[in-house]
């Protein structure tokens, strides 16, 4: 029984002594590992996990030990709770923030009581770096406006982060950097809705690399993995809103915006202007006129604000208002051909189209929307335009025809008649009631540093604005005023600011006469309109604008339309070119003394570059303004200068004889256009004058048959006649008779006489007729001149001039022809 018991109870005693040194077992930790989490990086540190497995059951706490780059191990810490860190199953994790870059990190673990240490547990071992590329990058659309930028890191020396862009299909392109560590960045300026996007980033040291793509080094780490982004579309509509002139804008608000900007521009017109500001609870506003009209379409978009900073522009949308585009006026020549097309911009569907009354001899196509015929008898021509839609509101405009008489060059109202008179005698001749202008009104010069700008004055179209014009410049208001505009390669504007002489001080010239709106005239190159600002058209009384360009389809729409007064003579529209043609520079003036400063930005100066700021020697201006004469006179040609002079002071022609002899003098007017007439006539000077009864007391006459009208040598011409072309009535001598001829084409019969030089009361007339009988039609009277167009030829002798007149009618016209000389003494 014994032997049997003794081993049972040893067995028992054994396994007693295993269960009681199991449970106060301390064994060392397994498994122990370390890794680098960038992520959790702290400013200037790094940021190390170290992990291990429990292996013991009566531990209370642990120790961690780390050796750096193979040095002696020391604790991390004094020690960490057991369990306190638990991060999965029976893993535990201990933070440690003084991993420094660049270095091999071997950590290693202890089970501890307050008594007893574990055996170490086995090395974990990771290593650091300082410079590395950024990681993760992701670019996130907040808004159509809007972009975030995130990446991670896995450096600690680094100075900051690079950020390249790309738009679309476009370059990269550099947009900026952000500091050590900073891991994210905002774009919320310059971003556009729907649109693509690439950023890419990398990690610099020292100055951050500008130029994209610039290869990585010792300071530059290649680029993270690029990240792309596409805006949302920004909700933006423009609509007409029926038959209004209004356009009705709609668009989404937007994340951070303090404002929304409204600009627009019309579809025809640059640049895009700023037409009002929304605050921040306002997704809907209306355009109405006057800043929008019929027949137009316009470009809108949207800038939301945050204050004063803007977020970013949004797509353009247009929209377009139903309307009549075309000209509202027309203007020709009597007879001369006309063809007007009316142009619409309409969407709605049309029913028909009409205009009323039309002029005699006009007809309109409503297929082809065309008026056609010839200009009628001068006038003003009213009627109006309907385009009528299935809406039922129906589209009208007022369109005029305005017909004036032919223009062209001057006429000559009377010939000059031949001066028969003695040496040392003078005559001076009003040019006024010979020559006349055919231009449209009264002339003025308006003289300028550059030179002087002559125009024709629409008295007959714009009575009232000529009226006004005329009393200023008379009054000196226009005397010194600046060129201050050229806008772009359209027109001048001027007539309102004058320079002190000092820096950027200008004042107005203010005029107290009340204006008249006469708008109907075309704004064609040339032309000269009064400046009339939207909403206030009476408001401008002095200044006014050349137009070198045709601008009629802008400002004869504009503000109901710019009152056109003059235009232009055409030499003067280079002098118009030269001052476009010199450059503009952008100032910011006083007027008037008077703050804030007005910025003028396309201000014409006279020299090779503008100045930076104001210089007024270098303003173009306006001397003065004063009539001008229509017509220029000029002594054209003079055949004999040695026996006449003849020179010309303003309209007044002086002849001086200066020895005996005969000249033609040739005249020639000139209008404002440059277009010329020319006259011409005789000064025959002789010795002292001829008359009949003079001439009769050098004569023998047979039988003291001396009447005028006695044939003393009865050869067929009476003494009058022997008197008058130069024959003897004392021989019997036909051969003095005017000979019948014909021109050198055979068309005309000619006759050809001999025209005393020198007489007194002698008159020579030639006339044609059908017949013997009946009347006689004159053709040339001596009194007409050698100029005359009837005279085929005038041969000067010293006693006479030999003279060709050629019959009005040619030979092929008429069955028989007569002609004949009639000589007349008073």
């Amino acid at each position: 029984m014994l032997k049997l018991f003794f081993p049972l109870c040893r067995v028992l005693i054994v396994l007693f002594t295993c269960a009681i040194s199991a449970k106060a077992q301390l064994n060392a930790p397994i498994n122990c590992y370390a890794f680098a989490d960038s992520e959790g990086a702290t400013i200037g540190t790094r940021f190390v996990k170290v992990f291990w497995t429990d292996n013991s059951t009566t531990e209370t706490r642990w120790q961690v030990q780390v050796s750096i780059n193979g040095a002696n191990y020391v604790n991390l810490s004094s020690s960490f709770a057991s369990n306190s860190t638990s991060d999965r199953g029976d893993e535990f994790s201990v933070p440690w923030d003084r991993a420094p870059a660049n270095s091999n990190l071997r950590f290693r673990v202890f089970a501890e009581t307050s008594s007893r240490r574990s055996a170490s547990s086995n090395i974990g071992e990771v290593g650091t770096k300082a410079f590395d590329p950024p990681f993760n990058l992701v670019a996130t659309a907040i808004s159509p406006f809007h972009i975030r930028l995130t990446w991670s890191e896995d450096s600690t020396t680094e100075t900051g982060f690079a950020i390249d862009q790309k738009i679309g299909s476009g370059p990269w392109i550099y947009v900026g950097n952000t500091a050590k560590n900073i891991l994210s960045r905002d774009y919320k300026v310059g971003i556009i809705p729907s649109t693509s996007y690439q950023f890419r980033v990398r990690t610099y040291k020292g100055s951050e690399p500008t130029t994209p793509g610039s290869p990585s080094g010792s300071n530059v780490t290649p680029y993270a993995a690029p990240a792309s982004v596409t805006t949302p579309a920004y909700t933006f509509t423009a609509a007409a809103v029926g038959s209004e002139e209004r356009i009705r804008l709609t668009w989404a608000s937007i994340p951070g915006a303090t404002s929304y900007q409204i600009f627009m521009r019309d579809s025809e017109v640059e640049p895009f202007t700023r037409i009002l500001t929304a605050s921040s609870g306002t997704t809907t506003t209306d355009v109405i006129a006057p800043l929008v009209k019929r027949g137009r379409t316009y470009i809108f978009y949207i800038r939301p604000m945050a204050s004063a900073i803007p977020i970013g522009d949004s797509n353009t949308e247009f929209a377009t208002i139903d309307g009549i585009t075309s000209r509202r006026n027309l203007v020709g020549i009597t007879g001369a051909p006309l063809t007007h097309i009316f142009t619409e911009n309409i969407s709605s569907s049309i029913t028909s189209r009409t205009l009323v009354p039309l002029p005699a001899g006009l007809t309109f196509d409503p297929l082809l929307l065309t008026l056609s015929g010839n200009f009628p008898a001068p006038g003003v021509y009213p009627m109006t335009y309907t385009v009528n839609l299935e809406t039922g509101s129906p589209l009208t405009q007022a369109f005029t025809i305005r017909v004036e008489n032919q223009s062209g060059s001057p006429t000559l109202l009377a010939p000059i008649p031949a001066w028969n008179t003695t040496p040392t005698s003078q005559k001076i001749i009003d040019l006024t009631p010979i020559f006349t202008a055919n231009l449209e009104g009264p002339t003025m010069r308006i003289s300028t540093t550059l030179g002087d700008l002559d125009c024709i004055l629409f008295d007959h179209i714009a009575p009232q604005t000529v009226s006004r014009f005329t009393t200023n410049s008379s009054n000196g208001k226009y005397n010194n005023t600046a060129f201050h505009r050229r806008n772009t390669d359209r027109w001048l504007e001027t007539g309102l600011y004058r320079g002190t002489g000092i820096g950027g001080n200008f004042s107005t010239t203010i005029n107290d006469i009340a204006a008249q709106k006469e708008a109907g005239y075309p704004n064609i190159l040339g032309t000269l309109s009064m400046i009339e600002l939207a909403g206030t058209p009476e408001n401008q009384r002095t200044q006014f604008r050349i137009n070198t360009t045709d601008n009629s389809a802008e400002l004869d729409e504009l503000n109901d339309g710019q009152t056109v007064f003059a235009r232009l003579a055409t030499p003067s529209l280079a002098i118009a070119d030269l001052i476009h043609s010199k450059p503009i520079g952008s100032y910011s003036l006083t007027i008037n003394s008077a703050s804030p400063a007005v910025l003028f930005p396309q201000f014409p100066m006279n020299a090779s570059s503008a100045p930076a700021s104001m210089v007024q020697a270098n303003v173009i201006k306006i001397l003065s303004v004063l009539p001008v004469a229509p017509l220029r006179y000029e002594v054209f040609q003079n055949s004999n200068p040695a026996v006449v002079s003849a020179t010309i002071a303003g309209s007044q022609l002086e002849l001086n004889t200066l020895s005996i002899g005969s000249s033609t003098i040739t005249l020639r007017a000139t209008d404002l256009d440059g277009l010329i007439v020319d006259t011409s006539f005789t000064v025959n000077s002789a010795s002292a004058a001829i008359t009949y009864h003079t001439w009769k007391t050098t004569q023998t006459f047979p039988n003291s048959m001396d009447a005028m009208l006695a044939d003393a040598d009865e050869d067929g011409l009476k003494n009058l006649e022997e008197y008058a072309f130069l024959g003897n009535p004392g021989t019997p001598d036909r051969a003095k008779l005017p000979e019948l001829g014909r021109t050198t084409d055979l068309a005309f019969q000619t006759m050809k006489f001999k025209v005393r030089k020198g007489t007194a009361g002698l008159r020579y007339v030639v006339e044609a007729n059908n017949a013997l009988s009946g009347t006689w039609l004159p053709i040339w009277a001596s009194e007409d001149g050698f100029a005359h167009s009837s005279v085929v030829s005038a041969t000067d002798f010293p006693s006479h001039t030999e003279i060709t007149i050629k019959d009005t009618l040619p030979i092929s016209s008429e069955p028989k022809r007569f002609m004949r000389v009639r000589v007349i003494h008073d």
